[in-house]
This record gives C-alpha cells, structure tokens and sequence, in this order.
C-alpha cells in the first residue's frame, strides 16, 4: 500500500520588491536602466532621463497606428545557432524586421526591434481606435436621437 504524505499548499515566492522591478537594480531612481528577473532590460521613462521631447500630432500618431495595423503576423523558429532562450523547437509569434517600413521608430539597425518602443506604438493604434470608437458612439447616440424624435411625431 501507497505512503500518503501529508498535503503541502504551494508557496508564494518572492521575486524582487516592486521598487526593483521598477526602478532597476538599486532600487533608486538613478538606474537609467535595471533588469527584469529573466534577464530583459526596461528603460526608465521619468522625464529626468529623456531629452528632445517632442509629443506625437493627430497625423504622426495615425501613422504610427497604421504601421502597427499593417504588420504582417508570422510563426517561426529561430535558427540553430542564433542566440536565443527558447528551445530550437519552439514556435514564435511575431513580426519580420524587413517588412517595416525603413524609418520604423521601433526598429533599432533594422535588425532588433525596441520592445518599449513597439508597445508605445500599439497605444498609438489603441488611441486611434478610442477615437474612432467615441466618433461612431457619439453618430449613433444622434441618429438614435433622431429616430426618437421622429417616432414621436417631433
């Protein structure tokens, strides 16, 4: 007969203090840029550590949203010998550098893409997508305001 031992309830680990994982290393607002536990790097984003600010117009930041929407989704294994944390074979999911456009502000050589850069672009294209949303919202509470008006003989 079977040894039943007594149930153990998984533990919580800690990883790292939010602290770290958002202000880097030394925890202190000097890290211009620390390391994820995995290894990744994040970037600060506090205006102390940038320069030449200059905010994306209407038109720039649908720009940006239509590259976004016109990426081109692929499934792919990294090929032996290229440095990569997954297994050999592993699918991916993502996008090929070389079908940007050339001056993508995401693409770094035009061979890495800046993770941090790419997300800034998806909520350019979230943006441009609430924009469209609050336009068709606000045309159908009108035409909805017509046709009220209209069932009631006004």
């Amino acid at each position: 007969m079977p040894v039943r031992r007594a149930y153990v309830p998984p533990q919580l680990r800690h990883l790292g203090s939010v602290r770290h994982l958002t202000l880097g290393d030394t925890g202190s607002l000097g890290d211009k840029a620390g390391t994820f536990m995995g290894g990744g790097t994040m970037m600060m984003s506090s205006r102390e550590a940038k320069e030449d600010i200059a905010y994306l117009d209407d038109a720039a930041r649908k720009r940006l949203a239509d590259e976004v929407m016109a990426l081109r989704l692929a499934n792919y294994r990294y090929r032996e010998g290229v440095a990569s944390p997954l297994p050999l074979d592993h699918r991916c999911l993502g996008f090929i550098v070389e079908d940007t456009p050339a001056d993508s502000p995401f693409i770094v050589e035009r061979k890495q893409v800046d993770v941090y850069g790419f997300a800034s672009a998806i909520l350019a294209a979230l943006q441009e997508q609430q924009q469209t949303i609050a336009g068709l919202e606000r045309q159908l509470a009108e035409l909805r305001e017509g046709t009220t008006r209209h069932a009631k003989g006004d």
